[in-house]
C-alpha cells in the first residue's frame, strides 16, 4: 500500500534509514514496545529472536527495526491523507447502525434494551481505540 501511494524508491529509502538507525520510533512506540515485551511470545518467535537469525539472512530486520519501519510507514500514510473529524463521526455512526442491525437480526437483545451513545472524538493523547460496553439490565 505504501509503495503504491509513494513509490518503491521512497519505501527503499525508509527501509535503509531504519536499518542505519536514522529513523527513531515515533511517540507512543516505546510504550507499545514495553507492553509487547510483557506478552508471552511463541516458541518459534522466541527461538528466532534468541538466535538473531536476522543477522544471518540478507535483508531481514530485527524485531525492533521491523516495528520502527511499520510505525513509520503507518504514520506517513496517516499524515498524507488526513480525514476530517465529521467524516470520522459519520463512520462511527454508520458502524453503530450496522452493529445494531446485526444484533436485532439475530434477536439476542430486544430493541427496547438496546442503547447507544453518540460518538465523540477521542482525546489526542489516548491514541486509537474502540469501546464496546455490554451491560446487563437488572
Amino acid at each position: 500500500m505504501f509503495s503504491e501511494r509513494f513509490g518503491g524508491k521512497e519505501l527503499d529509502e525508509i527501509d535503509q534509514a531504519v536499518k542505519k538507525g536514522e529513523i527513531k520510533p515515533r511517540d507512543g512506540a516505546a510504550e507499545k514496545a514495553e507492553r509487547k515485551k510483557s506478552k508471552k511470545t511463541g516458541i518459534v518467535s522466541r527461538t528466532l529472536s534468541a538466535v538473531k537469525i536476522y543477522k544471518i539472512v540478507p535483508g531481514m530486520k530485527s524485531p525492533e527495526q521491523s516495528e520502527v519501519l511499520a510505525g513509520e510507514l503507518f504514520a506517513r500514510l496517516v499524515e498524507s491523507e488526513p480525514v476530517p473529524e465529521e467524516e470520522l463521526l459519520e463512520l462511527a455512526t454508520g458502524r453503530e447502525s450496522a452493529v445494531k442491525a446485526e444484533i436485532m437480526k439475530i434477536g439476542i437483545i430486544g430493541a427496547d434494551r438496546y442503547q447507544t451513545q453518540n460518538p465523540e472524538p477521542a482525546p489526542e493523547d489516548e491514541g486509537l481505540s474502540a469501546k464496546l460496553l455490554l451491560d446487563s439490565i437488572q
